[in-house]
């Protein structure tokens, strides 16, 4: 028996909402593309696979798709942009023919940052216009990290201490000068280091017995890279006082890389599942999340890699799309948060009344008048039945969302039995509203015909 008052529950049923808007910035012409890095304008830096295997600079501006950049027809790259729009990357070099230099792109312009005696590649540029990167040094052996400043040399940084073979690397840079990279030390280990213009290299810390490497570095020089131990390799984000902090939280990844940091220390990369590479964000309230997870899972994507985040929460980087095996570059857009429930402005019962009482089972419809302020289409259902008489099971049924079936029938002795039927609208942020409709067995009809 159901007694007066005990509520039949009935459980609902909703995915989770999807997180973020996936963007395909295109390919061009090309095969294949990357997005490697974005401003805080929405502008998009990266590179597209050409049918000739080569790379070209590409470019997304204005929520557009990825075009190839003016000046830059030859084999090009852009890795970095700022906040102004200038790019960084590689270009092939009009003074060393055969030679790929790091390069900056300023409105058309194109400057050849030259090299140490061998290629260069730049990754990171600020607001100032100073470039960090590295170069081959003549005959290969060795790479130095550099900074490109306006109209002046570049600046080689120096290392921790490699012996006879120094090799550095240098990938971000922030506002202040400071720069992330990875210098050899004196004992063959690689060490993840950040440079302050006036104080020179500092090593993060590394562990004795594991190699640390780079990537981007913030506005207050938080640093972001990769720690390789026995233990394997886990994503990383150096702060002040903190130290280096392994941000690995997801116990089903073998590995983890980070590749970007934003100003309020949201990290993002890729992480080694037994499948496939998948991209990650990372924040101190969330940890490490599969941004597959947040994503309409009937988008067609396989996020790989996040390889770029803006202050906005915007995010960049490459995947596969549908059955291509080629990368895709993909932007994604933060979903706004929504906290508001669906207004119900009425809902009804169709019958209301239940007449005669005759015990036979009888169809009931609820009709609901609901909207939402971001979702379109909120989903309404029936969650609960009680009555104010005790009823057995069978006297009430819930055939759909919004249907059910109850019993025609009240205690004689009784003023009439009331269902109280409760429904719930919920929209696709999961946020619920509801309300409750009466549906009435008269305890006789002689006031009126229903």
């Amino acid at each position: 028996m159901a007694l007066a008052g005990i509520t039949m529950t009935l459980s609902a049923q909703s995915g989770a909402p999807a997180h973020y808007v996936v963007q395909d910035l295109g390919q061009a012409d090309g095969v294949s593309s990357t997005a490697t890095s974005i401003n805080d304008n929405g502008v998009v830096a990266g590179w597209i696979q050409t049918v000739g295997h080569g790379t070209r600079a590409a470019r997304a501006v204005d929520g557009g798709i990825f075009q190839y950049v003016p000046g830059l027809e030859t084999a090009s790259a852009a890795n970095g942009i700022n906040a102004i729009g200038q790019l960084t990357g590689y270009v092939a070099s009009t003074t060393s023919p055969g030679d790929l230099h790091a390069m900056r792109y300023t409105d058309g312009l194109v400057e050849d940052l030259g090299s140490f005696g061998g290629n260069s590649f730049a990754y990171g540029i600020n607001r100032h216009g100073q470039v960090a990167g590295w170069s081959f040094t003549p005959g290969f052996f060795t790479t130095r990290a550099f900074v490109a400043t306006p109209g002046q040399p570049l600046l080689d940084l120096g290392n921790l201490g490699g012996g006879a073979q120094p090799m550095t690397f240098a990938s971000g840079i922030n506002d202040a000068g400071q720069v992330a990279g990875h210098s050899v030390t004196n004992t063959g280990r690689w060490h993840a280091f950040r440079y302050a213009p006036g104080v020179g290299l500092q090593d993060l810390g590394t562990p004795s017995d594991a190699d640390s490497f780079a990537e981007r570095i913030n506005a207050s020089g938080q640093v972001v890279g990769r720690l390789a131990s026995a233990a394997g390799t886990h994503a990383f984000r150096f702060t002040d006082g903190a130290g280096m902090q392994d941000l690995h939280t997801i116990a089903a990844a073998a590995s983890s890389w980070a590749f970007d940091i934003n100003d309020a220390g949201a990290v993002v990369g890729m992480l080694f599942t037994a499948g496939a590479p998948h991209a990650f964000l990372y924040t101190d309230a969330d940890g490490m999340i599969d941004l597959n997870t947040r994503i309409d899972p009937a988008s067609g994507w396989v996020l790989t890699a996040a390889l770029g985040v803006n202050n906005a929460g915007e995010i960049v980087g490459m995947g596969t799309y549908r059955d291509q095996v080629s990368p895709r570059a993909f932007k994604l857009t933060p979903q706004p948060v929504d906290t508001t429930p669906p207004v119900i402005a009425a809902a009804a019962a169709n019958p209301s009344v239940l007449w005669p009482a005759n015990r036979e089972m009888r169809s009931v419809t609820i009709t609901v008048d609901v909207t939402d302020n971001l979702d379109p289409s909120p989903q309404c259902r029936v969650t609960a039945v009680t009555s104010n008489e005790p009823v057995d099971d069978a006297a009430i049924t819930v055939t759909g969302a919004l249907t059910l079936s109850l019993r025609a029938d009240r205690d004689a002795s009784g003023s009439g039995r009331a269902y109280h039927v409760a429904v719930t609208c919920s929209d696709a942020s999961g946020n619920t509203a509801g309300t409750t409709v009466d549906v009435g067995v008269p305890h006789d009809m002689s006031g009126g015909t229903p």
